[in-house]
């Protein structure tokens, strides 16, 4: 008799430890359950012996359930948590999804997979974006941003997408306040989602109230990829060539093109040597009027060998024989690879009238490369000049025996005789 009522003891009080907790714990979800749909006019459902409090409704254009339920995900015991689900009741166009990045997703991402990054280097690093470039950064401003930070670092678990919402948090301690407090943010999101602006206006919008420069100039980057010759667009790209932010202004005036160059030769003499090599290469980009009165300036202002290395690729890429005189000037004086890129920039921009102080400087120098590109500059400038009568062409003579000696085409002599390349055999 003794070992009965012991055995019945134990069970009891066995129960008692597994019971106890699910009964206090669906009296507080209880509590709390009722005080939100009180607070926000939901219904509540009653929890039974076997089912937890349940609180469902709408608020604004979302609808929103709260759920209660054991959990085994995120330990060895079972763990009460709370969901709170919603779905918006409108389609929104946009083809958006974000979760916190797990370790799976860090390692796709080192090894190349391809994910939206926003340039805010606190989100990136700890989200996970997919969609579309435009729809992430149109949506995306910094208010969004941190409306989901506050729902995924509290969360155990946490999505959101165009079309529905899940976070998943601890029951322990929690209040209603909190709940009330996570659903309005959720609201908020797909409110902002659902407001009548284009994605164009969005991006606008953003720009003007972000405060981080990254951002800012990514947003700059989606703006001019996908709403291109806009002239709203390009108003805001203008306005982006006064940003604080060098980078920004940087990225303005690369999509800007032709229309920029103003602005960089007027920002050219503020910046620093890093910042200059940048614009300048913008330049290269694009057919400078008057190169040979607004480059050479820039060039003699400046002692870094980059700088003016990255001017003489701009001016190459201008194909401007009024610059030959400068370029002519420069063998002189410079060394190096300076020396080298004023040459490859002469096969260009060279006339004729740059083939003898090529061939001097030719036989002066011991470079072999350097040699080697000296006479490829002059094949291409006699090339192009081939067959045109321009005096100072290089023709055969009866002297071609003596090294690097070159006769020079009279100007009665006429195209037939031009043309000829007479460098001496390396």
């Amino acid at each position: 008799m003794f070992f009965i009522v012991a055995f019945v003891f134990i069970l009891l009080i066995s129960a008692g430890f597994y019971i106890g907790p699910y009964i206090y714990s669906n009296m507080v979800l209880r509590r709390v359950f009722r005080q939100v749909a009180d607070k926000l006019d939901f219904n509540f459902t009653q929890a039974t012996l076997f089912h937890r409090p349940r609180v469902n409704g709408k608020t604004g254009n979302t609808t929103f359930t709260i759920n209660a339920y054991y959990s085994h995900t995120f330990s060895r015991n079972r763990k009460t948590v709370v969901e709170i689900s919603a779905m918006p009741l409108f389609s929104s166009g946009f083809n958006l999804h974000i979760k916190p990045e797990s370790f799976g997703s860090k390692m796709n991402r080192m090894m190349g997979t391809y994910d939206i990054l926003i340039g805010d280097t606190d989100f990136d690093n700890i989200m996970l974006i997919k969609g579309t470039e435009l729809d992430a950064v149109s949506f995306l401003s910094s208010r969004m941003r941190s409306l989901i930070f506050s729902l995924a670092l509290q969360a155990r678990n946490f999505h959101f997408s165009a079309k529905s919402t899940s976070c998943i948090f601890s029951s322990w301690g929690i209040e209603d306040s909190f709940i009330i407090r996570k659903i309005r943010n959720i609201t908020n999101l797909y409110s902002s989602m659902k407001e009548d602006k284009t994605k164009q206006k969005r991006l606008i919008d953003n720009y003007h109230e972000e405060k981080k420069s990254a951002v800012r100039k990514r947003i700059i980057q989606v703006l001019a990829i996908y709403f291109p010759d806009q002239l709203q667009t390009d108003v805001i790209l203008s306005l982006a060539t006064d940003d604080v932010s060098w980078q920004v202004k940087i990225e303005a005036l690369r999509y800007l093109g032709k229309k920029g160059e103003g602005r960089i030769f007027e920002l050219l003499p503020q910046a620093s040597d890093e910042i200059r090599i940048e614009l300048i290469k913008i330049l290269g980009t694009m057919k400078i009027e008057g190169a040979d009165e607004k480059l050479p300036p820039v060039f003699r202002n400046t002692d870094s060998p980059e700088i003016k290395k990255e001017i003489l690729r701009t001016l190459a890429l201008q194909v401007d024989p009024g610059l030959n005189n400068f370029l002519c000037s420069l063998l002189a004086d410079s060394k190096g690879d300076v020396l080298q890129e004023t040459v490859n920039a002469l096969a260009t921009c060279g006339t004729t009238d740059a083939l003898q102080p090529l061939l001097d400087l030719k036989n002066q120098v011991f470079n072999p490369f350097l040699k080697s590109t000296i006479k490829n500059t002059v094949k291409k400038i006699q090339f192009r000049y081939a067959g045109t009568g321009e005096p100072g062409m290089l023709s055969l003579s009866e002297n071609m025996e003596e090294k690097g000696n070159l006769s020079l085409v009279n100007e009665g002599e006429g195209p037939d005789h031009a043309g000829s390349t007479d460098v001496e055999q390396e």
